[in-house]
């Protein structure tokens, strides 16, 4: 920031001391900072600035910096333009004129920095990507591109500060932070929701914040680079421009790195983070010729604040109606005052401890022989669960140690996040998932609640409850814009602590009207109004109201309160806040009751269960606790940079070895990357960790559940019953049969069905018959979409006619990158993001020609429906790929994309037969031919899978348990677009079976299933929920991908369906690219539990 008397000596004393009579001003309003630039109109210089947060009050805001500008240079004329979301409201009480953001951007850039081909701006929660041309080195660069986020606020400045308070740093530190990181993981850049899903196991599993601060960075790059470059080339010179840039130097290096262009090739103008002002400034030259509407002055100023008041908007409900109405709140909710026990000197206490290691906070409680808090602890983690979990423990110890006191553990519990690495740590007798154990906590209290609810910092847990058990669960499917982080975001950008946000809240003349969205949406409502002038109290009281909205019309979504009973008990951190509290009594219209340890009934229901399971085994065992002595000493090694080399994964695995020898491991996607105490990996050897002297540590007996790893066939053989069977056309190691045991023991690993298909396909033999000789010619199938059913045909097919077929193969987190950046929407679903990597992957096998045809239509053989319609993404995404990843320009590799309708086989074998003889000048006698090698071989592959898929549902029906039907598409075998689930599934010991291998399905009555349903796959899905329904040993699971709108519809359609012939719920999964093993584990393992509990009544 320059002087004053800079400033005026630079517009007094140039030339022949003339004097500047008159300055171009910017000003840039966005939606959380407000900038000011004036500049000289003949030199284009700077003379003055401002960057500020505008904290909810843009108005305020601006008028302040008017009031500097005014100030610094009292005696001049001023010309105003101004640009960003709230800018069009100001300039008409002010004065001046409104240009778009993206024109003064591009002005500036054009005007000052003329040699940059590219230019990559960060806001607030906004992104662009410009591309320029320059036609000679005189002329000036001229836009002729420009890409902007839409609605999405991903990979944008207030995504960051959403993740510097999830970590709780300052937003000041955070590229500090980032510096020291070594280790990038996988992070969603998307937005703060799908980022924290990834974030959370990160933080619960040690993962230093020095990481994850880095990784932060590097979804912002990806989030950028992949949802605004569409397949545009980014070409260098780069400018990075925005306060994000500005303030986060390793920012830059993140983009470089994954623009793979070098340093010397990135500029950064200088006050890139006020360039959209400076544009503005400019613009009153080059768009206007120097004429804008004159500017009002100072004495607009106050005028300017009340005008933008937004008393004119319209009232909504307050929070209360009269003073009376609110004592008797306060009455109703007084939070009980809570006094630690302690016992006379020289005692001993026996206690159980439960510890909650939730998604942003940490909660222990001690719990006495009779199942009374004696000592609670509730605090943020820190980034760190290890060490606030250890502190907190030792605290209270010495809390009791100074008092005489002697605590005797008779048993620790661990729940939530963390769970399991708690129970590693500290040397847990019992864990179990978090629902089971906010339930049991809340029935202590309230034995005959009928609703639980429960909201986190990340998630919201609803318990429906009948007669003491749970019967149904509600889990946040993915958004967090109803939990405790979100609210606290969004008051730490408007300036609020979060202790305050309810006493704010009840301020509120006018509460706003955000609505029920996810953060994003939401976000921009905040901008919305703030334009509009709303309070910062109306804000955080609408936002109050929203959470409530999103608690009923996103997770639990009923339409009528009275189904959740009469007693709905409320209970978490976020239920602190009173505003929440009174905005939920509100919408529900009937008193809640809020437990009474309202923030630690997680912790305090697993130290429940631990004393019931301790007290329940026939000797009362000793506990396996670490003890308060080792704790003080207790240290650990963190290996984060661990990449697993015993599969084809490559999983980058995060590892901790405590001194007291026990070995945590996590990133793993299988077995094979597992650590244990016992057996380590002989290729990790991580640094032993220091401990203190004279201290002795002992090895922890931690409840490890031993798993059998026997390993049988499902058959002794290939089935042969089915007519044409070829068993050579699959490579002798394929594991033709994924592991079956004892399925009514739960902790035996079970069948997965999609496992098996995946082994199938990846397994294919190349030395299939031919009929023609090898003509040399190498044909690349992406192994997506409708390849997942039908690979075995296409494959058979062109190696009878003569050609080498490769496929892409197996999709991981390299391939997926690569091939982010051709996508030509951000909303579009993962599964069809990913068809570019493989696509990609082809290319760079240098394959002769890339087949993937557009597929319109198809026949479908399930029952009485006539849906044949493919999916619009699976008939336009294939020609698309040409002009996205562009293989002929970029390689030389045509892209073969035939547009097939098929409404029956003779159709679908006429257009086949046209198209080898169109492209290939191949006889059609020749591919007649080989199509019927192809249909025998598809003929084999559906016979090895509808055998095996009945064979292990026949185990299923001779057991006493119940296994899992797996509703997705043929792609959802794809272990890396279903997270592994079905192993998570089969790891609790329930079999998993898929609804594409299911045989049978063609029987099925479809008369009941809605038109809607116009797509095979669909057909497929909804037959086997049906199924699934009238099965007494079935339940289902459901995979949807985020941005397929098909989903939204299936399921509810789904759900219907299966309530209508009975009453079984099924668990929907939502799942995209980001890596969400810990909350997806936590929502299976609370649907098994559930199912499990029910079906034992």
């Amino acid at each position: 920031m320059k002087k004053t008397s800079e400033i005026k000596k630079n517009i007094e004393t140039r030339g022949n001391f003339k004097t500047i009579s008159t300055i171009w001003v910017g000003i840039d309003i966005g939606s959380t900072t407000v900038k000011i630039a004036a500049i000289d109109p003949e030199t284009r210089k700077v003379i003055f600035w401002r960057y500020a947060r505008h904290n909810a009050s843009q108005a305020a805001s601006i008028c302040g910096l008017l009031e500097a500008l005014h100030e610094e240079l009292p005696d001049v004329n001023i010309k105003i333009a101004a640009c960003g979301s709230g800018a069009e409201p100001i300039v008409d009480i002010i004065g001046g004129s409104f240009v778009q953001e993206v024109i003064a951007t591009s002005i500036a850039i054009r005007e000052l920095y003329p040699h940059i081909r590219t230019a990559i701006e960060l806001g607030g929660q906004d992104a662009k990507i410009m591309v320029f041309n320059q036609e000679n080195p005189e002329a000036k660069s001229r836009l002729v591109d420009m890409r902007m986020n839409g609605s999405c606020a991903g990979g944008t400045g207030a995504f960051i500060d959403q993740m510097a308070v999830m970590l709780g740093i300052a937003i000041e530190d955070f590229n500090e932070l980032a510096a020291k990181g070594g280790k990038v993981h996988s992070i969603s850049g998307r937005c703060g929701v799908f980022a924290k899903s990834d974030i959370l196991p990160l933080i619960n599993l040690g993962v230093p914040v020095e990481d994850i601060a880095l990784s932060v960075f590097h979804a912002v790059a990806n989030q950028t680079i992949c949802s605004l470059a569409q397949g545009i080339d980014i070409t260098a010179p780069v400018a990075f421009m925005g306060g994000p840039f500005s303030f986060n130097p390793v920012l830059i290096n993140a983009f470089l790195d994954k623009l793979n262009i070098t340093g010397g090739q990135a500029f950064k103008p200088e006050h890139s983070q006020i360039i959209a002002a400076i544009g503005a400034a400019i613009s009153i030259g080059e768009l206007h010729n120097g004429s804008v509407k004159a500017y009002s002055g100072i004495r607009q100023l106050n005028i300017c604040r009340k005008s933008i008041s937004g008393a004119d908007n319209p009232a909504s409900e307050p929070f209360f109606h009269s003073a009376s109405e609110r004592q008797s709140f306060n009455e109703r909710h007084l939070p009980p005052v809570f006094t630690p026990v302690f016992p006379e000197a020289g005692t001993a206490l026996e206690t159980y401890i439960g510890i909650d290691a939730g998604s942003t906070t940490l909660k222990i409680v001690f719990i006495d022989n009779a199942g009374n808090v004696v000592n609670k602890w509730y605090t943020h983690n820190s980034g760190d669960t290890i060490e606030t979990a250890r502190s907190a423990l030792l605290t209270i110890w010495k809390e009791y140690s100074d008092k005489g006191v002697n605590l005797l553990v008779k048993g620790l519990g661990s729940t939530g996040y963390g769970e399991n690495l708690c129970a590693q740590a500290f040397g847990a007798d019992y864990h179990n998932v978090e629902t089971v154990a906010h339930a049991f906590a809340a029935l202590r209290h309230f034995p005959d609640a009928t609703f639980v609810l429960d909201i986190g910092g990340q998630d919201m847990k609803a318990m429906k409850i009948d007669n003491g058990i749970i019967s149904e669960v509600y889990l946040n499917e993915a958004c967090s814009s109803g939990c405790g982080s979100f609210i606290e975001a969004t008051a730490r950008s408007l300036g609020i602590p979060v202790d305050e946000i309810s006493d704010v809240a009840f301020k509120a003349g006018n509460p706003a009207s955000l609505g029920s969205r996810c953060t994003v949406f939401m976000l921009s409502s905040v901008t919305t109004e703030q334009k509009n002038g709303k309070s910062r109290e109306d804000i955080v009281a609408g936002l109050c109201r929203s959470i409530v909205g999103n608690i009923f019309l996103k997770v639990i979504r009923v339409s009528d309160v009275n189904k959740l009973g009469n007693k709905i008990v409320v209970q978490g951190g976020t239920f602190k806040n009173d505003a929440i509290l009174r905005a939920f009594e509100q919408y529900a219209g009937k008193p809640v009751y809020r437990a009474p340890y309202c923030g630690e009934m997680g912790a305090y229901g697993i130290a429940l269960l631990t004393k019931q399971a301790m007290e329940a085994a026939k000797e009362a065992p000793a506990s396996s606790f670490t003890g308060f002595e080792s704790l003080r000493t207790i240290g650990y090694a963190n290996v984060t940079q661990d990449t697993c080399s015993q599969c084809s994964n490559h999983c980058n695995r995060n590892i901790i070895k405590f001194s007291t020898g026990v070995i945590f491991c996590s990133g793993n996607r299988c077995e094979k990357g597992n650590i244990s105490s016992s057996g380590q990996d002989r290729h990790f050897n991580p640094a032993e960790p220091e401990a203190k002297p004279d201290t002795l540590f002992r090895q922890p007996q931690l409840d490890r559940e031993t798993r059998s790893q026997t390993v049988r066939p499902a058959f002794k053989e290939y089935p042969t019953r089915l007519p044409g069977f070829h068993r050579h056309i699959y490579a002798e190691n394929v594991d033709n049969s994924a592991t079956v045991t004892n399925i009514a023991a739960r902790t035996e690993p079970a069948a997965s069905m999609a496992k098996f298909k995946e082994n199938l396909l990846l397994n294919l033999k190349a030395d299939l018959p031919r009929i023609l000789p090898d003509n040399g010619i190498s044909i690349g199938i992406p192994l997506v979409f409708e390849f997942w059913n039908s690979l075995p045909f296409w494959k058979a097919l062109f190696t009878a006619l003569g050609f080498n077929v490769s496929v892409s193969g197996r999709s991981n987190a390299e391939m997926a990158e690569k091939g982010n950046r051709f996508a030509p929407s951000d909303s579009i679903c993962f599964p069809a993001k990913l068809m570019h990597g493989h696509i990609e992957t082809l290319i760079t096998g240098k394959v002769d020609r890339i087949f993937a045809p557009a597929i319109k239509t198809m026949s479908c053989n399930k029952g009485n429906s006539t849906a044949i319609n493919m999916c619009p993404i699976i008939q336009g995404l294939p020609i698309l790929v040409s002009h996205l990843n562009r293989p002929p320009e970029r390689a030389g590799i045509p892209v073969d994309s035939p547009v097939f309708a098929w409404h029956s086989n003779k159709m679908r074998d006429s257009q086949i037969v046209n198209f080898f003889r169109t492209v290939y000048g191949i006889p059609a006698v020749s591919v007649k031919k080989a199509l019927k090698i192809a249909d025998n071989a598809r003929m084999q592959f559906n016979g090895l899978l509808y055998e095996e898929s009945s064979a292990r549902l026949r185990m299923i029906e001779k057991s006493k348990g119940f296994g899992i039907m797996m509703l997705g598409r043929p792609y959802h075998s794809d272990s890396y677009i279903n997270h592994k689930i079905p192993e998570i599934i089969a790891d609790m010991g329930v079999p998993v079976l898929t609804s594409d291998t299911m045989n049978g399905s063609d029987e099925i009555d479809m008369s009941y299933i809605r038109p809607e349903a116009y797509n095979p796959f669909h057909t497929e899905l909804l037959g086997a929920a049906i199924f699934v329904a009238k099965h007494p040993q079935l339940e289902a699971v459901q995979l949807a991908s985020f941005g397929c709108g098909h989903d939204a519809i299936l399921c509810d359609e789904i759900q219907r369906l299966m309530g209508l012939f009975g009453s079984k719920r099924p668990l929907v999964l939502k799942i995209d690219d980001g890596e969400c093993k810990g909350s997806l584990s936590i929502r299976i393992r609370s649907f098994i539990e559930t199912v499990r509990k029910k079906r034992s009544i």
